[in-house]
């Protein structure tokens, strides 16, 4: 199969993700955002898409431990080289994700000095949230 080849879900989806660039986002999620706009490909169509996009380049693919499901982005080429690590609240379940140039010299650092070979696609920091965080600190100032 030819992945250049240029189907209409495939322009759909991707241009799905462009629009909410910076964002990760599931096949589920995907669906919702093409229904809205009067778009309706198969969830299967687009899970088929999404794995052709990843493989090829263009789109990032995520597989968080313990998570069902594979979250996807749009990613530019000069976004390539940006490393990003996930940040899991463990109060209410939301991951983000940080891309911050900062991180450049982690994977290099943990690599020369440690001799380890880090995968930035599975790399996931668990805490709380900054919305979790102040609920817990109301919480507190009303006891």
């Amino acid at each position: 199969m030819n992945s250049d080849y240029n189907t209409k879900p495939r322009r759909l989806i991707l241009d799905c993700l462009k629009k909410h660039s910076g964002c990760h986002m599931t096949a589920e999620e995907i669906s919702e955002k093409l229904s809205l706009s009067g778009e309706k490909p198969g969830l299967s169509t687009i899970y088929r898409t999404l794995d052709i996009l990843s493989q090829s380049g263009g789109i990032k693919k995520f597989v968080i431990e313990n998570e069902k499901k594979a979250f996807y982005e749009y990613s530019s080429p000069e976004e390539e080289k940006t490393p990003v690590i996930h940040l899991k609240c463990c109060d209410c379940g939301k991951i983000l994700h940080m891309k911050c140039s900062h991180l450049t010299g982690l994977s290099p650092h943990i690599k020369e000095e440690h001799g380890f070979s880090v995968d930035n696609s599975k790399t996931v920091l668990y805490g709380k949230c900054r919305e979790c965080e102040t609920k817990g600190e109301a919480k507190a100032k009303d006891l």
